[in-house]
Parts: C-alpha cells; sequence; structure tokens
C-alpha cells in the first residue's frame, strides 16, 4: 500500500492587505520590522524564536500561535490580544491587554499602563513587569482560582487562590 503525504510550503511573509499587516510563518528571525500608518493593525501569525519590532500608533495588535518570541510595539489605539501562544514577551502600551489560551506570556509595560486592563481565559504563567527605574516591578496573574458560597451574598463568589511561599 501507498500513503500519501501532502507537504504545504508555508511562505515566511510581511504584508499589507488592506489597513492589516500581516507577519506570518517566521522562525528565528530576530529582525522583524513593520512600519504602520494611522488605523493599521498587526497580526502576528505562527511566528517562532523570532523578534518583531512594530514602529508607529497601530489600531489593535493579534499575536496568535506565537513561540519563544518577543514583539515590540509603541502604542495601540485599541487592544493587544495574545492567543494560542507560549512563551512570548510583549512589550508596549495599550488600554487593554487579552491573553487567551496561552501560556508563559509576559507583559513589560510602563508606569502610564497601569491604568490599563489584563483579560485573561484559559492562559497560565502570565507575567506583568512594569518598567520603572532600575528596579522593574514584577507581578504574577493568578491562574488558580477558588469557588465558594457566601451566606452574606447568598450566591457563589469566585476569588484568586493566594499561594504563600515557604
Amino acid at each position: 500500500e501507498r500513503g500519501f503525504f501532502f507537504f504545504f510550503i508555508t511562505k515566511m511573509s510581511t504584508k499589507l492587505d488592506n489597513k492589516k499587516w500581516i507577519v506570518e510563518n517566521y522562525d528565528g528571525n530576530k529582525e522583524i520590522k513593520v512600519t504602520v500608518e494611522k488605523g493599521q493593525s498587526v497580526y502576528i501569525y505562527n511566528v517562532k524564536d523570532s523578534v518583531v519590532q512594530i514602529t508607529g500608533k497601530i489600531a489593535v495588535l493579534s499575536c496568535d500561535k506565537v513561540t519563544g518570541s518577543g514583539v515590540v510595539f509603541e502604542s495601540a489605539i485599541g487592544s493587544a490580544e495574545v492567543v494560542n501562544s507560549k512563551k512570548l514577551q510583549l512589550q508596549g502600551s495599550a488600554p487593554q491587554y487579552v491573553v487567551d489560551k496561552s501560556e508563559g506570556v509576559t507583559l513589560y509595560l510602563k508606569p502610564e499602563d497601569r491604568k490599563s486592563s489584563v483579560t485573561h481565559s484559559l492562559a497560565t504563567e502570565i507575567n506583568i513587569i512594569v518598567l520603572e527605574g532600575d528596579d522593574p516591578k514584577e507581578s504574577p496573574v493568578p491562574s488558580q482560582f477558588v469557588t465558594e458560597w457566601s451566606e452574606e451574598k447568598k450566591d457563589w463568589v469566585t476569588h484568586s487562590l493566594d499561594h504563600v511561599g515557604a
């Protein structure tokens, strides 16, 4: 019997499609650069062991299936989103960060980004590091929660599970 094998050639590319920059299929490239104009967004897909540098103010940043990589951007008008990714370092200012179905995501923020929100679902090992002076402040984001009945509220209440060091 013969088996048939299909090989899909994935092409590395950085291209502008309407108002969306698409950066895809890079592996081991530490010098990917994108310069955006007003109203353009950036979608990074299937990138491994690479660094993406984005210059200019972006509408939205989306990182999908990005592994062992770094993404640096100046600022986003909308959200900076991470999905299906592992070991990603993200540095830049956005009003909202969204991390979904990912692990090992580190957000490097400026002190003024403390007003931003971080929404996460099905994500573990998220760290927020605020770059302030010579002493960056690191804060792990809880990924374990406990839900308990509250007699006071007569409802179920969920809160993060705090771990005490040994």
